[in-house]
């Protein structure tokens, strides 16, 4: 997470090492690697 680009990383682990990674930004919806239908717009992390 980066409070002052508003950007955040997410990673998926499977057996102990990065499988998989995503960054978002303000407009961005973080989308869930395991969880279908999980969504969170980046603009609720950031919150003012």
């Amino acid at each position: 997470m980066d409070p002052f680009k508003r950007s955040l990383m997410m990673y998926g682990f499977k057996d102990l090492e990065i499988d998989e990674y995503n960054t978002y930004k303000l407009g961005d919806s973080l989308r869930s690697f395991y969880f279908e239908g999980l969504e969170i717009p980046i603009s609720e992390v950031f919150e003012s």
